[in-house]
């Protein structure tokens, strides 16, 4: 009997510890749905589509995730802007050539949710702003000195026919972070979504570019 009882005993035990581990594990995964953004890859594609992102990585873009990101609250300045890659079929325009300088924001950065917020800007050479971009909700990722920030941002275009056209770009911007300024700075977009483009005068969704800084470093302005 009393091998019996030892035996119940033992069963009732190891059901008990099967339990906890379940309820365990169960508790463990509906906290793991309410982490939000933590950096990682699988975070980016949720953010921004997984073709966007991949279409992203197919430019040519680095991409460094990560929980730890530097601080780069600041303004700066790419010059000279030139194009390094390009999926847009015909584009018109060849690797190396060059775009109006961009002007980069960064602020609000919260390394507890990884948000931050971002404005962008074209500078013409006499110093005028010719367009801006604000993002709808950006995230940065990365460590050490090394990040990447993710934006979403939408907007309306006017087409040459007169076509009202509204359009989501997911944009990432790549470097790493010095007292000077951000080196091997990468700015890259791809169209998510676009509607109201009945004549095709825009670039299509799934297509973007991938623009660098061509002396190498974006200086904080």
């Amino acid at each position: 009997m009393k091998k019996s009882y030892l035996y119940i005993t033992l069963f009732i035990s190891l059901l008990g510890l099967s339990s906890c581990d379940t309820d365990s594990e169960a508790s463990f995964l509906e906290d793991g749905e309410d982490l939000g953004f933590t950096g990682t890859e699988d975070d980016i594609i949720d953010f921004l589509t997984e073709d966007a992102y991949q279409g992203l990585l197919d430019l040519g873009i680095n991409v460094n995730t990560g929980k730890t990101p530097p601080d780069v609250v600041g303004s700066y300045l790419i010059s000279p802007n030139v194009l390094k890659a390009t999926n847009i079929p015909d584009d018109g325009f060849d690797i190396g050539d060059g775009f109006f300088d961009k002007r980069i924001s960064f602020f609000s950065q919260d390394n507890d949710d990884l948000s931050i917020e971002y404005t962008g800007a074209q500078i013409d050479p006499d110093g005028n702003t010719t367009s801006t971009e604000t993002g709808t909700e950006s995230f940065i990722t990365g460590s050490g000195n090394n990040f990447t920030i993710i934006i979403r941002t939408s907007g309306v275009n006017q087409t040459g026919s007169g076509n009202t056209v509204s359009i989501t770009n997911g944009l990432a911007i790549s470097g790493t972070i010095t007292e000077e300024g951000i080196l091997n700075v990468e700015s890259g977009f791809i169209i998510i979504e676009k509607t109201g483009d009945t004549e095709d005068e825009l670039i299509d969704e799934g297509e973007g570019r991938l623009f660098e800084d061509q002396d190498g470093l974006t200086e904080r302005i």
